[in-house]
């Protein structure tokens, strides 16, 4: 089973498709527990390249651990959000204007913002191999492989 969860995310075929935003063809839930859509070590791709931004760094550890736990060992899990630090360089820069940075921080409900590095040690911690880790402007992904 492959999963995609976010808000607002594009619908992927092939995916179970999971947005609490109530878009078409996606399962309108929070996606932050995933007990209602797969068992334990059922999936072989949980994909939410945005769905960091919407989880608060008080759970983010139980979050990513869950998530993680349902994924079969060789799984893959690929999750992103907002770069703190590159939008926060891009402020110092004069690259982004403050009234920008906060439509970024701010917008559908937004309350997380971490950095790739933090992700990676979170991940690495719980076990999983890194296998890539991309920036792309204002935002990152990184994939780990639950071996």
């Amino acid at each position: 089973m492959k999963i995609n969860i976010g808000v607002g995310i594009s619908v992927l075929n092939g995916y179970t498709n999971v947005d609490p935003s109530g878009k078409d063809d996606c399962l309108c839930m929070d996606f932050k527990s995933l007990d209602a859509v797969c068992d334990d070590s059922s999936c072989t791709e949980i994909r939410g390249t945005n769905a960091l931004n919407f989880v608060h760094g008080s759970v983010l550890g139980d979050v990513l651990k869950h998530w993680i736990n349902k994924l079969r060992h060789g799984g893959i899990l690929i999750v992103g959000g907002f770069d703190i630090f590159e939008i926060s360089k891009a402020v110092f820069l004069s690259h982004l204007a403050v009234v920008d940075a906060n439509q970024i921080l701010y917008k559908d409900g937004v309350c997380g913002i971490y950095t790739p590095n933090e992700i990676v040690g979170i991940l690495h911690e719980l076990g999983l191999k890194i296998n890539k880790r991309r920036v792309n402007g204002n935002e990152f992904v990184v994939e780990a492989c639950r071996e």
